[in-house]
């Protein structure tokens, strides 16, 4: 408000002793709700002599560390599409299933949040607040029916009441937050109802100031899923955590969360580990970072990322792994595109519908019905015979044809196909339990079979298969048996000397350059690998077998490392020694 001379009128100057005292609670209220969005003044006296004070207040109500069980039942005959479409965006671990209850009448859907929709409350404070009148509210919840708001509104009566002339709105905010499960005995599990089926069956009184806010159970439901998951994002972006991969601890808003497993990892490690898969052709393996996780990396992290033509690459090569993992797939050996196999596999046959060729799905050559598939050695034969007399530009292309079927030969002779998706595999050494980095099977080497269940087992119920063939050590030197001589000292000849690892020499050459380096050494508490303490940072991560463990205690560290260093611990994160 502006004066007749230009100087500022302070609006207060005309209010009374009790509206002063409210205006003092007003800024007292803002000043401690303002980061937390919970505060909304709606009016004041600034806006007119005859207008009262007025706010909305959101109470955000603590629940255990576990979170809560959110329960929704609806009748049977209810539609349910609707939720279970909406609800498909949300992370697999929090996702709600719809099942039939055990008499078959109603749907039932039970999840957990880890955060309730506040409690809204809206007070009005009358002329004679605090000292002569009572405030004037109502109360309105999503997940409370009108007989849990209506003992609610008695509790806040009684509150007032008993403090008896003095401000009281922080009191009740203060009150809901911390007592609201605890006095309505709802510390396990709350039921969603819509009002309108809640209120039919109640027959006590209603409190005017009691406001359910359930009306529609679907929308509620999903209302409700994707707070929780905000106030979790905002929670986690807010603080500082530490990164998997690197282990620098960083602002929560340089993370990558992912949802299903609530792994987190910072940006740069992130995109280092999708360039590096994406640049590798390895798109099947991007999955969490995490040792003991397999959960799927999001496209839109992913995307975040990569580059537009690193993120096309992704997808390209995702559909071909996915269309190579498919039993029903095969590729046009002319067009090199995928091309549905008839469904008689007895036929043996495809017809590309690009370059309308049709091709024997065992050998890749013209189909040939009811005549047994030529032989590599067969066709390099024939090839021969056709190569004669011929001229230098047909000699050209019958040498590209004798190339490929070298090739082809090779393969076979030196390779098996995987038991689940077909693609050749090649052992150099080592065990015969291989593993495919096209579709994920373990297979035995030897016959070929698919072992992903059965694991080692499989070479001690099958004699035939070895899992360490001795076979590959046969020849030593210059051609002699290895059974005339001691196996074992053969063996350890063969067997290349193992190379030192690259951050073994990286810990070597920092030792050489700076030899004070060596108090920082810490041997890891399970394989007894040296590492080297960086940073005076006490958290340590093996580079070995990955294990965690302090630099200061030299234990292992189980569940969050965090933990391990918090105020009370004897432990502390960063030090010089």
């Amino acid at each position: 408000m502006m004066a007749v001379g230009g100087a500022d009128v302070d609006w207060t100057d005309g209010l009374s002793e009790s509206q002063l005292e409210q205006y003092e609670e007003i800024e007292a209220l803002q000043s401690i709700l303002a980061d937390t969005g919970q505060f909304k003044l709606l009016s004041s006296p600034k806006d007119g002599p005859e207008v009262l004070f007025s706010m909305q207040l959101n109470v955000c109500v603590k629940t255990q560390d576990g979170g809560i069980t959110v329960e929704a039942w609806v009748p049977y005959e209810h539609d349910i599409a609707h939720a279970q479409h909406a609800v498909a965006a949300i992370p697999s671990n929090t996702r709600p299933q719809f099942a039939r209850s055990d008499s078959g009448r109603r749907w039932h859907s039970s999840f957990n949040v880890q955060h309730l929709t506040p409690l809204c409350l809206q007070v009005t404070l009358p002329q004679g607040y605090p000292n002569d009148a009572a405030p004037i509210f109502t109360l309105s919840c999503l997940w409370l029916d009108t007989l849990k708001l209506t003992v609610l509104c008695k509790q806040l009566d009684s509150l007032w009441k008993d403090l008896g002339s003095m401000p009281i709105i922080y009191t009740w905010i203060d009150w809901l937050e911390h007592n609201t499960l605890d006095f309505l005995a709802l510390t396990d599990k709350v039921i969603l109802t819509p009002y309108l089926d809640a209120d039919s069956a109640w027959l006590g009184e209603r409190d005017s100031r009691a406001l359910p806010e359930c009306v529609d159970l679907d929308d509620s439901l999903i209302t409700m899923l994707r707070h929780s998951l905000n106030v979790d994002m905002q929670q986690f972006t807010t603080n500082n955590h530490e990164c998997g991969i690197c282990f620098v601890e960083k602002p929560g808003r340089e993370f990558f969360r992912i949802s299903d497993c609530h792994h987190h990892f910072c940006r740069e490690c992130m995109t280092d580990y999708c360039n590096l898969h994406v640049g590798e052709g390895t798109v099947q393996q991007l999955h969490c970072p995490d040792n003991d996780c397999k959960f799927a990396l999001p496209p839109v992290i992913i995307q975040a990322v990569l580059g537009n033509d690193e993120f096309q690459r992704w997808e390209r090569l995702l559909l071909q792994k996915a269309l190579d993992t498919m039993g029903d797939i095969t590729w046009c050996p002319r067009c090199n595109n995928a091309v549905i196999k008839e469904s008689e596999e007895s036929l043996k046959l495809a017809h590309c519908t690009t370059c309308m060729y049709s091709f024997c799905t065992a050998c890749n050559s013209a189909w040939h019905q009811g005549e047994k598939c030529k032989g590599i050695e067969e066709k390099l034969r024939k090839l021969e015979e056709e190569s004669k007399n011929i001229s230098e530009e047909d000699a050209r292309q019958k040498k590209l044809i004798r190339d490929l079927y070298l090739t082809e030969k090779t393969v076979a002779d030196t390779s098996k196909p995987c038991p689940r998706c077909k693609v050749r595999i090649q052992k150099n050494l080592g065990c015969n339990k291989i593993h495919c980095l096209q579709c994920g099977t373990s297979m035995c080497y030897s016959c070929g079979a698919d072992i992903s269940q059965e694991g080692y087992g499989h070479f001690t119920e099958s004699p035939e298969c070895s899992l360490s063939p001795v076979a590959e050590y046969e020849t030593i030197g210059n051609n002699i048996p290895y059974q005339h001589f001691n196996v074992v000292p053969q063996l350890i000849r063969r067997v290349p000397k193992r190379e030192k690892h690259e951050r073994d020499k990286q810990i070597a050459e920092a030792l050489k350059e700076d030899p004070t380096l060596r108090q920082n050494i810490r041997q890891c508490p399970s394989c007894k690998q040296r590492n080297l303490k960086e940073n005076m940072n006490n958290h340590i991560k093996c580079w070995q077998c990955s294990t965690n463990f302090c630099g200061m205690c030299m234990k292992k560290i189980n569940g969050k490392i965090l933990d391990h260093f918090k105020k009370t611990a004897p432990c502390i994160q960063h030090s010089e020694s």
